[in-house]
C-alpha cells in the first residue's frame, strides 16, 4: 500500500513536469517534504513509513543541504528506524536507504549511531537463501548484494565520522559481524566473495575502520585468494591489506604461500602488492613463510629471490616504478636478514645446494648494487634508488662483512650523498670498515651526529644513533694507533662556529668528566705539535659545535656528549684551546 502510494505522488510530480508547470512541480516538492516531516513526527508507525518514502523523494536535497537533514533527524525516531530494521525485508530496505542519505556529518552521525547495532543484527538475512524467481513474496526473500553494498556504505559513513572510541566500541564489532556473515556458506556470501563491485568497498571498511581482528584476516585472505578476483582491483587492495596485516602481526602464515603465488600469477598489474606481501612474509614469518613445521620453503625461495634481483636491476636501469624497486629492496633487505637469523638451522638441516643456490641470487643483486655505485662516482647525483639499495648493502655488510667488503668500501663515498637520516642504517657497517676515519664516511658521521643533537624529530631513533656516533668518534679519538687531527675531518657548519665558546666548553668540560681511577696509565693518542695545526682547529670547533647543540637538545645523553666533546680535545695542545 505504501510503495503504491508513493508511485502515485511521483506519478503526479513526473506528469507536472512534462506539462511545464515546473513553478507548481517545486511549490509541490516543498509542500511534499513538509507533508513528510509531519508525518515522520506522527506516533502511528504506519504514517511515518509513508513519510520516510517522501523523505527519500528528496534525496538530492538531503545530501546537498544541512538544512534538510537537520529538519528529517529532528522529525525522526531513532527508535522507529531500530524497528525497520527489525522488520521485513521491504521494510529494512527503506531504513537502510534513510541511513545512506542521512549519515553525511559527524551531527547525524552521533544521532544515529544507536543503529548500527540494529544494523548489524539486521544482516543475519545475508546468510538466509537467495530470492527465488518467478512470483514469491518479496517478505520472504532473503538479502543480495545491493543490501549488501548499502550495509557496507553505511558502516563507512560511520566510521568517517563518528570518533575513534565510538568506532571501536560499535562500528568494528557490527563490521566484524557483517564479515563474518559474509564468509558463512550461504549462497548470496559465495556470490559476494566472487563479485569484485561488492567486495572492494567491504575491503575499504576493512581499511578504514582499521580491522584488525581474525574475521576481517580470513575476509581479506579470501578475497586474495579469489580466482574469479585475479587482477582485479579488489584483489590488488587485498593484498596490500593483506602485507599490512603481516608486518602487523595480525595475519596468520598459513596461506601466505599460496597469496603470494595467486598475487605473482595475477600479472604486473598486481606486481607491486606482490612485493610488498613478499617482504612482509620474509620479514614476519622468516623463509618458511609461516608454513608448518618451520621449514624453509626452497621452492619458493629461489625464483622469488631471482625476482627480487631482476626487479632490482630493471629498477637500477630505469625500466621499472620506483615503487617497484622500493618494494624490491625490502623484500631483499627482509631475505638477507632472514638468512642471517636462520643461519644455524639451515647449517643444522644440510641443504647445502638449496642455501647456495639462494644466495646466488642475493650475490647477483649485491653485485647491481655496488656496480650501480661505481657508475655514479663521476657525478653528484643522488638517485631515488640510492637510500634502498643502502639499506640492502647495508644488511649484508652486518651478516658478512667480507663477502663483498672492497665493493663496500668503494661505494661509501657514494653512500655518503645521503641524508643523515638515510645514512644513519650504515653506521654499524663503517663502524667494522679498518681506519674508517679516514675514508669519506668521517664528515658523514660528524654530519650526523650534530643533526642529532640539533633536530631530534629529523631521525629516527635519534638517541640510539646518537649513541652510535658517539661511540665511533670516542673510540678513534682515544685510540693511540690513530691520529685524529689527520683524519677527513669536516668544516663545522657556519651556524655553530664558535666565537669564544671554547674556554666556557673546555671548562664544562673539566667540570663534567671524571675520569675512573686507574686510566692514567692507558696508552694515549699523540698530541698535535703544531697548535695552528687545520685538523686541531676542526676539532677544536666539533667539540664546542656539539657540546653547544647537546644544550639544547635530549637525544644524547650529559655524559655521553661530554665523554665525546672531550675525546675531540685530547690530541688538542694547550694552547690551541688558550
Amino acid at each position: 500500500t505504501v510503495v503504491a502510494a508513493w508511485r502515485r505522488v511521483s506519478s503526479s510530480r513526473s506528469n507536472a513536469k512534462l506539462m511545464g508547470q515546473a513553478k507548481d512541480v517545486d511549490d509541490a516538492s516543498s509542500a511534499n517534504f513538509e507533508d513528510a516531516l509531519l508525518l515522520l513526527r506522527s506516533d502511528i508507525d504506519e504514517k511515518r513509513v509513508f513519510g520516510v518514502t517522501l523523505v527519500l523523494g528528496h534525496i538530492g536535497a538531503l545530501r546537498a543541504e544541512p538544512k534538510a537533514r537537520a529538519q528529517v533527524l529532528e522529525a525522526i525516531d531513532v527508535d522507529f528506524v531500530n524497528r525497520l530494521l527489525r522488520s521485513v525485508v521491504p521494510l529494512q530496505r527503506i531504513a537502510l536507504a534513510l541511513l545512506r542519505a542521512l549519515l553525511l556529518d559527524e551531527t547525524s552521525a552521533e544521532q544515529l549511531r544507536r543503529c548500527i547495532g540494529p544494523l548489524a543484527a539486521s544482516c543475519t538475512r545475508l546468510a538466509e537463501a537467495p530470492p527465488a524467481e518467478g512470483n514469491v513474496d518479496d517478505a520472504a526473500a532473503g538479502w543480495g548484494l545491493a543490501e549488501f553494498s548499502q550495509v557496507v556504505e553505511i558502516l563507512r559513513q560511520a566510521a568517517r565520522f563518528l570518533p575513534a572510541a565510538e568506532v571501536a566500541a560499535e562500528v568494528r564489532p557490527a563490521c566484524s559481524q557483517l564479515l563474518q556473515l559474509a564468509m558463512s556458506s550461504s549462497h548470496t556470501s559465495e556470490a559476494l566473495r566472487s563479485d569484485a563491485e561488492a567486495v572492494l568497498p567491504a575491503l575499504h571498511l576493512v581499511q578504514e575502520a582499521a580491522l584488525g581482528d581474525g574475521v576481517a584476516s580470513e575476509f581479506v585472505l579470501a578475497v586474495c585468494l579469489s580466482r574469479q578476483l585475479r587482477g582485479s582491483p579488489a584483489q590488488l587492495l587485498a593484498l596490500g591489506l593483506l602485507a599490512e596485516q603481516t608486518e602487523a602481526g595480525l595475519a596468520s602464515g598459513g596461506r601466505l604461500d599460496e597469496a603470494l603465488s595467486e598475487a605473482i600469477a595475477a600479472g604486473p598489474a598486481a606486481r607491486m602488492p606482490a612485493l610488498h606481501l613478499a617482504a612482509a612474509a620474509l620479514s614476519r614469518m622468516g623463509l618458511s613463510f609461516g608454513h608448518t613445521g618451520g621449514k624453509p620453503l626452497f621452492a619458493r625461495l629461489k625464483p622469488l629471490l631471482s625476482w627480487l634481483a631482476g626487479e632490482l636491476r630493471l629498477g637500477l636501469e630505469g625500466y621499472a616504478g620506483d615503487d617497484n624497486t622500493c618494494a624490491a629492496c625490502a623484500a631483499l633487505e627482509a631475505a638477507i636478514i632472514a638468512f642471517g637469523r636462520e643461519a644455524s638451522e639451515l647449517e643444522s638441516a644440510g641443504c647445502f645446494e638449496e642455501i647456495a643456490d639462494c644466495l646466488r641470487q642475493l650475490h647477483r643483486a649485491l653485485s647491481d648494487v655496488h656496480c650501480f655505485c661505481t657508475d655514479l662516482q663521476g657525478s653528484d647525483e643522488v638517485p631515488t634508488a640510492l637510500p634502498l639499495i643502502a639499506r640492502v648493502a647495508a644488511a649484508w655488510q652486518l651478516e658478512d662483512p667480507r663477502r663483498f667488503g672492497s665493493e663496500f668500501l668503494r661505494s661509501v663515498p657514494v653512500f655518503c650523498r645521503l641524508a643523515p637520516a638515510e645514512f644513519a642504517v650504515l653506521l654499524p657497517c663503517v663502524h667494522e670498515l679498518p681506519d674508517w676515519h679516514l675514508t669519506p664516511a668521517c664528515a658523514k658521521v660528524f654530519e650526523v651526529t650534530l643533526t642529532c643533537l640539533e633536530d631530534v624529530g629529523a631521525i629516527p631513533a635519534a638517541r640510539e644513533t646518537f649513541r652510535q656516533c658517539a661511540l665511533m668518534l670516542t673510540e678513534v679519538a682515544l685510540d693511540a694507533a690513530a691520529y685524529l687531527p689527520d683524519a677527513a675531518i669536516p668544516d663545522v657548519p657556519a651556524r655553530w662556529q664558535p666565537q669564544d665558546t671554547l674556554r666556557g666548553t673546555a671548562s664544562a668540560l673539566n667540570a663534567t668528566v671524571s675520569l675512573p681511577q686507574g686510566m692514567g696509565h692507558l696508552p694515549r693518542p699523540l698530541q698535535a705539535a703544531d697548535p695552528e695545526h687545520e685538523g686541531v682547529k676542526r676539532l677544536c670547533m666539533w667539540s664546542s659545535a656539539l657540546w653547544s647543540a647537546g644544550a639544547l637538545s635530549s637525544a644524547g645523553a650529559l655524559e655521553e656528549l661530554a665523554t665525546l666533546c672531550g675525546a675531540l680535545l685530547v690530541s688538542v695542545p694547550a694552547e690551541t684551546l688558550s
